[in-house]
């Protein structure tokens, strides 16, 4: 199922392309911290790679889905969670999209447009 077809939330996952103080590998492993855990251990969840404005270029970038989880072996604050069926977007999406009223990333963000995978195209 397509996201576009797909009527499940997905998650945002903040990712940074380049930089990251976090140990990920865009489109492999998601390392977060301990506090996102029982949003991300929804089986098989879906998600939306985000980059953040503050170090980033505050644009969507890719999607895929959360695989296993574990916690980090050296810092017991954190997890990882492995990717799977990541898929880049052809072009990334800026945040703000065409409109310029910014996607509804969160529920209680109903004055914001919902993310459609159509937008990545």
């Amino acid at each position: 199922m397509s996201l576009q077809e797909s009527r499940v939330p997905h998650l945002i996952l903040n990712q940074y392309r380049n930089g990251s103080s976090y140990k990920d590998e865009v489109g492999t492993l998601y390392h977060f911290p301990k506090r996102y855990l029982r949003r991300i251990q929804t089986p098989e969840a879906s998600f939306i790679y985000y980059e953040p404005r503050v170090g980033g270029e505050q644009v969507y970038f890719g999607s895929g889905t959360i695989g296993q989880i574990w916690a980090d072996p050296e810092d017991p604050t954190h997890y990882y969670s492995e990717i799977l069926d990541y898929s880049p977007f052809p072009k990334t999406v800026s945040y703000w999209g065409a409109s310029r009223k910014g996607f509804r990333t969160r529920p209680h963000h109903a004055q914001q447009r919902p993310f459609h995978r159509q937008d990545c195209v």
